[in-house]
């Protein structure tokens, strides 16, 4: 009121005050309008200001009786009759200090109370204190049950399922005169003895309640509410502060508090995208229009993110607010708004006119940056504690803590590794243990309030720091008592869900760990639920024969939006990997047909929705499953996805054929293909010269053919190099490569092609610099340099004789290093760079050159690598000469 210096408006005298309506008409309406509508309490204020007299006399003039009442603090103990009789006719009521002030304090709080040397200054400081720390539960509830207290403590957050477990111990009656703790391992740890005396008549074992007193019989269900509210909650156990005797621990869990419904959320968290699709298509027509429970309405929204309908998920969060709003629940109205503003990347991720028009976009993405959820909370009527916990939410509080507490986990369950590893012992270290607790309590937190936070990546990157300790801790050895022994189905199912997947593969492939234990009912539980996933995304008929076909709903979905897309290729690769690290010895060899036929049938129906490339999201961890399980796969299976990669719509990538025909042959020698046609499709490889597949990525099948059809795959390949008016060399040399033909199978052919390598590649070839590493790197182009390490490769691998290479030995523009590597024993090694070895690694070169007697062959690397270390060449020396 009294004005500051930038804004111009000091009062210094009589004047001023007399013209501050007329000079200030905004701020004494805004003055006006607090007076009106809220209850004010002054506080170190004098009550000499004229203008502010004038404005409460005019206001009281006004409303009349409904007048709010106005408090005015004292800081003396007593108050003049005169100065009392003269604010009370002002329409002010007189709070004075009073002595109970301070021993509330010194008796509930116990902090270090004012000690300043006036008086009034250290009343008026305790006052703020008795202000901001007073709670009126314990005066409101002291002559109920202990177990009353706590009910009527916790209904106020009857609208959050699970509570931040360090707002929870702040709350009375846990914290009653001294703070109660959370600390590791769930535990709640109090010094309220009526809650600890509960005890003496109750435990919780088996997940049931047994009450031994029969006057406690009769809060049984309230005690039930209590303790699912608290296990929601991330609390386990009640024990008395600072005594971790094993007495002390009172497990308060209740089984079956979590059970699976077929809501939304649950669908989604049993991969059951079929039906979940289905439910949502049958109920959005009338989502927006019919009200419904707000918890309901909540999960419907957490249901339609997690299959990237955005925009229903905004307008339904909208609608909520609202509703929230009028049925005066305003933690879920909250919930709303905060939910809102998490959208914003997502709305901002639509960019195809089928999904949202700019003008629209535009318009919901201003509506979320004007959601001030500061502002919000503030305006809320809600006591303290709840805001406190709504603050919590906004700002991310319990996700920052437990990040913290994974981080220290993960660090101790490393050095915990690495003590075992060189011959040292930890005694009674849970970290393991911690670690789980944590990451459940955040995203049981996460989910049964229905936040957004897990679709974003603070929350992924957690699922992976987890992870990584799950594997380290499996691996530790067995000697240290608290190492991980068996993998629970939650941590694969949330691995699923939300670990980002070439992270993931990344993950397992550094720590390549053995293979992963689970129960019997949890593998089976787990297949299931894979199966189930699988089995979303098509439709099989068998009337008048089998005929197999996407689902209708999942491939609109599918198209409809990039995010579906790209998270059910994440599942995917995160089911692959975890099923190829499965311990084998409760797979049921039915289920894992079941499995991987239903694989295959997912793959084929994803590659006709989605078109060429896709199969490159998850071609790694597909690979991993058959390099590590390919026992689970039929020859029907096999036949099938070989059928599909050689479609021009797989787009396998190079690294697929090669190791999925290795895969296959190691473990089934005798496997030949049997599909229908396999020559007519490798064929029309052949002569689909658009084709954007190699025909080299295709000839690692030549080796599982039927007899017969390698006959009839060779012809035609011959055919194909030589009816060309230059031989097809391309063709000619992959064909050499894979051995189908021989180099020499026809007289005067690789003359020829040595010709046409001279002319196409030497030259090329010839101009090269090597980086820091070692390495070749061509000035201009990599596929000449490349052709020359192959031809190498293929000189070797077919033994072919010295003089059948006779014009590329003596051309002009052969490089040097062709030269050496095609005759080492006879090269003049004074001439010779050993960076060469790294581009000729492959062990088909070693048996030449482990013959080489040239003593300069053996120093010239020795010499090299004193002076400039790679790797890679150390260990080519060792293998040569180790």
């Amino acid at each position: 009121m009294h004005g500051d210096f930038e804004s111009d408006n000091i009062v210094f005298k009589e004047d001023d005050y007399l013209d501050y309506s007329t000079n200030f008409p905004l701020i004494e309406s805004f003055i006006r309008g607090i007076f009106a509508s809220k209850v004010v309490l002054f506080v170190g204020f004098s009550f000499n200001d004229n203008n502010l007299k004038y404005i409460i006399e005019r206001v009281r003039n006004i409303l009349k009786n409904n007048f709010q009442p106005i408090y005015f603090f004292s800081p003396e103990e007593e108050i003049s009759p005169i100065k009392s009789e003269y604010l009370q006719n002002r329409g002010l009521s007189i709070i004075n200090y009073h002595k109970r002030i301070k021993y509330y304090l010194i008796n509930n709080v116990s902090q270090n109370l004012s000690r300043l040397e006036y008086y009034k200054g250290e009343n008026l400081s305790n006052f703020l204190s008795f202000i901001n720390t007073y709670k009126k539960l314990p005066l409101k509830y002291k002559d109920l049950h202990i177990v009353e207290k706590i009910k009527k403590s916790l209904e106020r957050f009857s609208e959050l399922p699970s509570i931040p477990p360090n707002n929870l111990v702040q709350l009375y009656p846990f914290s009653f005169k001294k703070q109660a703790t959370y600390t590791q391992g769930h535990h709640l740890s109090t010094l309220n003895e009526s809650i600890l005396q509960l005890f003496h008549f109750l435990e919780v074992k088996e997940g049931k309640i047994h009450i031994k007193d029969k006057r406690i019989k009769k809060y049984e269900t309230d005690l039930k509410t209590i303790f699912i509210k608290l296990n929601k909650s991330g609390i386990l156990c009640i024990k008395q502060q600072n005594n971790n005797s094993k007495e002390n621990h009172n497990n308060i869990r209740i089984y079956g508090n979590d059970t699976m419904c077929e809501c939304y959320r649950c669908l989604y968290e049993n991969f059951n995208l079929k039906k979940l699709l289905s439910k949502i298509n049958g109920e959005t027509a009338h989502l927006l229009q019919k009200r419904h429970n707000l918890p309901d309405e909540l999960i419907n929204a957490y249901g339609l993110l997690k299959v990237g309908r955005y925009l229903e998920v905004y307008f339904l969060l909208n609608k909520m607010a609202s509703q929230s709003w009028h049925n005066d629940k305003y933690i879920t109205y909250f919930i709303c708004k905060y939910n809102l503003h998490q959208l914003y990347g997502s709305i901002d991720s639509l960019f195809s006119p089928d999904q949202i028009n700019n003008e629209l976009k535009q318009q919901i993405l201003q509506d979320i940056e004007n959601i001030d959820l500061d502002s919000i909370i503030q305006k809320l009527p809600l006591d303290k504690e709840v805001k406190r916990v709504l603050i919590n939410i906004k700002n991310q509080t319990l996700k920052k803590r437990l990040e913290q507490n994974i981080n220290d986990y993960l660090l101790q369950i490393k050095d915990t590794y690495s003590l075992y590893q060189n011959g040292g012992k930890r005694m009674g270290k849970q970290d393991i243990l911690y670690l789980q607790q944590t990451i459940i309590t955040l995203s049981k937190f996460y989910r049964l309030n229905c936040l957004f936070d897990t679709n974003f990546s603070g929350f992924k990157n957690l699922i992976l720091k987890v992870w990584e300790g799950l594997l380290v801790s499996y691996q530790t050895n067995e000697n240290y008592e608290w190492k991980l022994k068996e993998f629970y189905p939650y941590f694969l199912e949330i691995a699923i869900l939300y670990a980002p997947p070439q992270d993931l593969l990344k993950l397992f492939q550094s720590y390549n760990p053995h293979l992963l234990k689970i129960s019997e009912a949890n593998t089976h539980k787990f297949i299931d639920k894979s199966i189930t996933f699988l089995q979303s995304n098509y439709e099989e008929y068998t009337f008048l024969g089998y005929t197999l076909k996407a689902n209708t709903l999942f491939e609109q979905q599918a198209k409809n939006s990039i995010q579906f897309k790209q998270q059910c290729n994440y599942m995917l690769s995160n089911i692959l990997v975890l099923l190829a690290y499965l311990d084998d010895e409760f797979i049921p060899e039915e289920n894992g047909y079941e499995f991987t036929s239903s694989l295959i049938k997912h793959i084929q129906i994803d590659l006709e929705i989605n078109g060429q490339g896709n199969s490159t999201h998850y071609e790694q961890p597909l690979l991993l499953l058959i390099e590590r399980k390919i026992h689970l796969f039929e020859q029907k299976t096999l036949n099938k996805l070989i059928e599909l990669s050689l479609t021009t719509r797989s787009r396998f990538t190079k690294d697929f054929p090669p190791k999925f025909t290795q895969a296959i042959t190691n473990l089934y020698p005798d496997y030949k293909i049997e599909i229908p046609d396999i020559i007519i499709k490798l064929n029309n490889i052949i002569d689909d010269k658009e084709n954007s597949i190699h025909i080299d990525d295709f000839l690692h099948y030549w080796k599982i053919l039927k007899e017969q059809d390698q006959k009839a795959f060779k012809a035609k390949l011959i055919q194909s190099i030589e009816n060309n008016p230059i031989y097809d060399w391309d063709l000619y040399k992959d064909a050499v490569w894979h051995r189908i033909i021989s180099y020499n199978y026809k007289e005067q052919i690789f003359k020829q092609y040595q010709v046409d390598f001279i002319t196409r590649y030497l030259n090329a070839a010839n101009q090269y610099e090597l980086n820091e590493t070692g390495i070749h790197i061509p000035n201009h182009n990599w596929t000449p340099y490349n052709l020359i390490i192959k031809f190498a490769f293929m000189v070797y691998q077919n033994n072919i004789p010295i003089r059948q290479i006779q014009h590329i030995l003596k051309h002009e523009d052969t490089p040097d290093y062709l030269l050496w590597i095609l005759k080492p024993q006879s090269f003049d090694y004074t001439q010779f760079q050993p960076e060469w070895l790294i581009d000729f690694a492959d062990e088909v070169f070693h048996p030449k050159l482990k013959k080489v007697k040239d003593p300069l062959f053996k120093e010239s690397i020795q010499n090299f690598l004193k002076q400039n270390f790679y790797e890679k060449l150390a260990k080519i020396y060792f293998q040569l000469f180790g």
